[in-house]
Formats: structure tokens, C-alpha cells, sequence
């Protein structure tokens, strides 16, 4: 019997800390995760409006919300605006319950 595995919605989702301006996130999509699996973030998925080659700009994930990273996390905890692909990973836990997830990150 082959198993069909149900996919989980991972959605990304910047909170803006200390009035940083909305126009900070250029492209914020959602992304498909398989239950108990991993997924690269990618410029398809999240990118900041901080020119390259002028500012240095680190995220970082809000890890003590009770609302958040509740289906799985975001690594590493600390990352570049400008980060690499495969740099960025989102793992899914295999929750069998939730459907959605929600990671919160401040600049």
C-alpha cells in the first residue's frame, strides 16, 4: 500500500519590531513543506528590500512565541538578509494534527 503524505502550508511571516517600515520585506510567500521533511528558503520565497552591496542586515527568529514554530523551526536562528540557497532550512516535525505553521522574525 503506497502512503500519500499530506502537505503542511508553512507560512513565513516578519514582524516588524521597533517601527521598521513595511517596504523592509520585498517578497514574503508561502511554502509547501512535506510532513516530516525539510525545505530550502529561497529568493522565491522571502526577500528584503536592503541593497546588496550597501547595508549588513541580520534576521533573527522569534523563538518564544507560543503561536509560532509550533509544526516545525527555522535554522539557523540568526541570518543574513542576504542569505545563501541552502542556507536557510525550514523542518517539518511530522505533526500529523496541524495543518499551517507560522515563524515570526525580527531585524
Amino acid at each position: 500500500m503506497k502512503q500519500h503524505w499530506i502537505d503542511s502550508t508553512f507560512l513565513l511571516q516578519l514582524v516588524l519590531w521597533r517601527c521598521i517600515a513595511s517596504s523592509f520585506v520585498q517578497v514574503n510567500h508561502d511554502i509547501t513543506v512535506p510532513k516530516g521533511l525539510s525545505v530550502f528558503l529561497s529568493e522565491k520565497n522571502l526577500v528584503f528590500n536592503i541593497p546588496k552591496d550597501k547595508d549588513s542586515c541580520k534576521v533573527e527568529v522569534v523563538m518564544n512565541e507560543p503561536i509560532t514554530q509550533r509544526v516545525g523551526k527555522l535554522t539557523p536562528q540568526v541570518f543574513d538578509c542576504h542569505f545563501l540557497p541552502n542556507e536557510v532550512k525550514y523542518s517539518h516535525n511530522g505533526c500529523p494534527i496541524l495543518d499551517e505553521d507560522q515563524v515570526m522574525l525580527r531585524a
